[in-house]
């Protein structure tokens, strides 16, 4: 019984490591329009160091179906991936939930 406990435990472990996927509403400044992006830690973000790793950083360009006004999403992390500063160039943030500084 000691090993299947042994074996549960094993295939029950998960992985230390960013969470799963972000999703972002980014509101558009010219037409309004509300555009859902998808965030996956894993690939999306970028190491930031200092001499140490200080922390996370996602760059990404975001483009409606409404018009063709690019929007441009900057999200800052600390090393335990908590949202730290967010940026919206051409557009804002919509709140949600876990979203500090979203306006």
């Amino acid at each position: 019984m000691d090993i299947l406990r042994r074996l549960r435990a094993l295939w029950g472990a998960r992985p230390a490591g960013p969470p799963g996927a972000l999703v972002f509403s980014v509101q558009c400044d010219h037409c309004g329009e509300v555009v859902q992006v998808r965030v996956d830690p894993r690939w999306d973000l970028s190491q930031e160091f200092d001499g140490d790793l200080t922390g996370h950083r996602l760059s990404k360009d975001v483009l409606g179906v409404r018009c063709n006004r690019l929007m441009r999403l900057r999200v800052s992390f600390d090393r335990s991936y908590r949202i730290t500063a967010t940026e919206v160039d051409g557009g804002r943030l919509v709140a949600g939930p876990g979203m500090p500084g979203a306006s």
